[in-house]
């Protein structure tokens, strides 16, 4: 259910509706309620951890974006799924995000084989960034 209702909080049929400011904030509460209930049942599942993160992102709680971020690294720190969740939280918030969080992404990319590198550096693009091979 929280997949759900995180996918169409971000689709673009909500997003351009006229009710938008009102319908985006509710789906994000929906489905940071059933991350929460999905968590009481399983606290360690990383993947649910960086769901709830952009959903607290999204919602514009910094603290509990970065704690669930947090969470959702430490318990899931090899799983390409949870990888990928957290590369794209960290690029859109590049600007503010902590230095753990970049140096993380950086080293995710350094650590990376010649295709991931390019596929990371694609999805950087998207957000006007580019990593650097040294």
């Amino acid at each position: 259910l929280g997949d759900l209702a995180l996918a169409t909080a971000q689709a673009p049929f909500t997003v351009g509706r006229a009710d938008a400011a009102q319908q985006v904030p509710a789906l994000l509460r929906e489905a940071r309620e059933a991350y929460l209930a999905s968590l009481a049942l399983r606290p360690s599942w990383p993947r649910a951890w960086a769901s709830l993160a952009a959903v607290h992102y999204g919602l514009g709680d910094r603290a509990a974006y970065l704690a669930a971020w947090q969470r959702a690294q430490t318990l899931g720190p090899n799983e390409p799924d949870v990888q990928s969740m957290l590369l794209d939280l960290a690029l859109l918030d590049w600007n503010q995000a902590p230095a753990g969080m970049q140096a993380w992404a950086m080293k995710l990319f350094e650590q990376s084989d010649p295709g991931r590198r390019t596929a990371i550096n694609q999805r950087a693009q998207v957000f006007g960034l580019q990593f650097v091979d040294e």
